[in-house]
């Protein structure tokens, strides 16, 4: 009998690096400087792109969303139109965390999963504890690849040491 799906976590990506992004914030706040010393009116341009910049990035990260289930990793994303990928677990063949230097000062991070299924791979953006969910991922897909009795043969080319 298969086991009944269920949330772990689900996440969205989050501002929060964006709030620790000083060179964004300084060549806006110096562009709007700048132009408020030629002429006080262009001071508005720089803060205007900030604002939109600003914008459009919430509207991307509060519109992406990262489900892990007992069974599957679910990546939705888009604003206006929606994309789906679902890759089931026992077809995740790597993962790698990775945090820039912002995302780091505020404990965010990058999650890349790979698998065998058509899907290929998909990254979970800016996401709280990056480092332990991957980790959860990976061990996960473990666990439900020996419940499945699922094995991995890698087609990557081993040659052996001095041989090519």
């Amino acid at each position: 009998m298969a086991e009944e799906e269920y949330d772990l976590w689900v996440e969205t990506a989050s501002m929060r690096d964006f709030m620790v992004n000083l060179p964004f914030w300084v060549i806006t706040v110096v562009a709007a400087v700048g132009f408020f010393i030629v002429m006080p009116v262009l001071a508005l341009i720089p803060v205007v792109l900030g604002l939109a910049y600003f914008g459009i990035t919430w509207l991307k990260r509060v519109n992406s969303r990262y489900r892990l289930t007992s069974q599957r990793i679910i990546v939705e994303r888009g604003i206006f139109s929606r994309q789906t990928d679902e890759i089931e677990l026992y077809r995740v063949i790597d993962t790698k965390a990775y945090e820039n230097f912002a995302e780091r000062m505020v404990n965010l991070g990058n999650i890349d999963i790979s698998s065998s299924d058509k899907t290929g791979h998909v990254v979970i953006d800016k996401v709280p504890g990056a480092r332990a969910k991957r980790e959860q991922i990976r061990n996960l897909s473990e666990k439900v690849k020996q419940e499945r009795n699922i094995r991995i043969i890698s087609n990557i080319d081993q040659a052996e040491p001095g041989h090519g």
